[in-house]
């Protein structure tokens, strides 16, 4: 039996055509299983008993998400090109259970990395916060931003720009501080307690 580490039950899916209702009628081909998330659980155990397991659908947060920004034509994310809601067959993982597809759009770029960054000269990571000083009030007005603060969500190309990953709701009254560059890892703060009022001292 496989380890949970090493475990793949999505096994095959290269060359499947699915075919998504949403926003149009449209098939897609799956020409790449990229990863997957795998826990060891049932999937050993006949369809009869995992089928006791199947739940009704539930709303995920990206995908409403995506769902939003797509009709407040937000270009500071990756776009939603098709997405689907189904319920699954006698022959898959859980019998009767549900399946979310969401399709969205590959942007130029790859997400940021903090030993690379701090690895460019001054010139290039002024850059990039520019960009992302740029970028980041366009997400919040609509309403969401990155659901972690971490370098990782924001998405980098020098000749586009920036697009964040993995947004969710929050306030959109809040201004703009200096203090984001410190949150997402693009400025390391002093060592004052109240490092987040006065930027005199931060490495840039």
């Amino acid at each position: 039996m496989n380890s949970p580490e090493t475990a793949e039950f999505l096994c095959g899916l290269e060359g499947t055509d699915v075919t998504l209702d949403s926003p149009s009628r449209q098939t897609w081909v799956i020409d790449k299983k990229l990863s997957e998330r795998a826990e060891w659980m049932t999937q050993e155990e006949s369809p009869q008993i995992r089928r006791k397991e199947a739940a009704k659908q539930q709303p995920h947060v990206e995908l409403t998400t995506l769902k939003a920004l797509k009709e407040l034509e937000c270009d500071v994310v990756p776009d939603l090109l098709a997405y689907g809601e189904r319920k699954q067959g006698e022959d898959s993982i859980v019998p009767g259970g549900y399946i979310t597809y969401v399709v969205w759009d590959k942007v130029p770029g790859e997400p940021l990395n903090a030993e690379e960054f701090w690895k460019l000269d001054l010139e290039s990571r002024q850059a990039i916060r520019d960009r992302f000083r740029e970028a980041y009030p366009k997400l919040r007005k609509c309403g969401y931003l990155p659901r972690m603060s971490t370098m990782s969500k924001i998405i980098y190309d020098k000749a586009t720009g920036i697009c964040f990953s993995r947004a969710g709701r929050t306030d959109t009254n809040e201004e703009w501080h200096d203090k984001y560059y410190v949150l997402f890892h693009l400025a390391k703060p002093s060592r004052k307690p109240d490092w987040y009022e006065d930027s005199t001292g931060w490495t840039w």
